[in-house]
């Protein structure tokens, strides 16, 4: 496997024609943080612009794949971060 950019709270390697992202917030139950959101996207831009990735495999660290949004990091107006969607090809 190859390890390319480094992320704080998911890990992204490709492994031939597959891309793997793992959240790594086991602490958390993986919930996402809008560092978290930010982190992925970039990965799965990461992929969707890798000629070499046909696959691309979603998992997690620790004992829950993802309890949802984390609500210690839900800002004030409530909005989970909403800016566009994770994959240019998904509206």
């Amino acid at each position: 496997m190859t390890a390319f950019a480094t992320y704080d709270t998911i890990k992204y390697e490709v492994d031939g024609h597959k891309a793997t992202i793992t959240l790594n917030r086991p602490d958390a139950l993986n919930a996402l943080s809008p560092h978290m959101i930010t982190e992925l996207r970039a990965a799965y831009d990461e992929a969707e612009n890798d000629d070499n990735v046909w696959l691309m495999i979603v998992t997690a660290t620790g004992r829950a794949f993802c309890t949802g949004a984390d609500v210690k990091d839900i800002p004030g107006d409530g909005k989970v971060v909403n800016e566009r969607p994770y994959l240019s090809t998904y509206e």
